[in-house]
């Protein structure tokens, strides 16, 4: 199991220092241009699953990552499949060190913009961390609630505010990244 979770965690990689962008919208929160543009801020990835807080419905093999940038946002990043059923099929029967492969594989092509929107449809949910103490833990890595989700889409290199909510926990924010999810299929 500790060899599947290190082929799945980590995505770290040197590149150049990001480019800041101010969204137009004065209620949302900057974001660099390019948020994988350096992969150093790209904390964990995996494939995961996205449920439905209201029904037993899911979405599984869902690339994810968090993204970290400790002055500005913290943000998961899903990559829901255009194509769920061929996408689920190929992940069917593999072994966990084969599952570990694709999915490093996967990371490291999303990350360097070689598969599309006809592929995946890729989402950030951003929270910003104006107040560390009111979102975070003393090892700043668990949402405390209530806070506002600020999404964006990807689109190449740019990424734009597609909706914002405040989320009051946990429930509402599993439902919330499953909502802008289907609304992708």
């Amino acid at each position: 199991m500790n060899n599947f979770l290190l082929g799945l965690i980590f995505l770290c990689l040197n590149l150049t220092n990001p480019v800041k962008k101010n969204n137009p919208n004065k209620n949302s929160i900057s974001i660099e241009q390019d948020l994988f543009k350096n992969p150093v801020h790209i904390k964990a990835s995996w494939l995961g699953y996205l449920q439905s807080a209201k029904t037993n419905k899911y979405i599984s093999n869902v690339p994810m990552f968090i993204y970290r940038n400790t002055q500005s946002a913290y943000a998961k990043i899903i990559c829901i499949p255009a194509q769920l059923n061929n996408w689920n099929a190929k992940f069917k029967g593999k072994t966990i060190a084969q599952k570990a492969s694709i999915t490093k594989t996967l990371g490291q092509g999303i990350i360097g913009h070689a598969f599309d929107k006809n592929q995946f449809s890729i989402y950030a949910f951003f929270q910003q961390q104006n107040d560390k103490e009111s979102q975070f833990d003393k090892n700043n890595n668990i949402i405390k609630y209530p806070v506002t989700i600020h999404v964006y889409k990807n689109d190449g290199t740019k990424w734009s505010l597609i909706a914002q909510r405040k989320v009051a926990n946990s429930l509402a924010y599993q439902q919330y990244q499953y909502d802008i999810a289907v609304s992708a299929l």
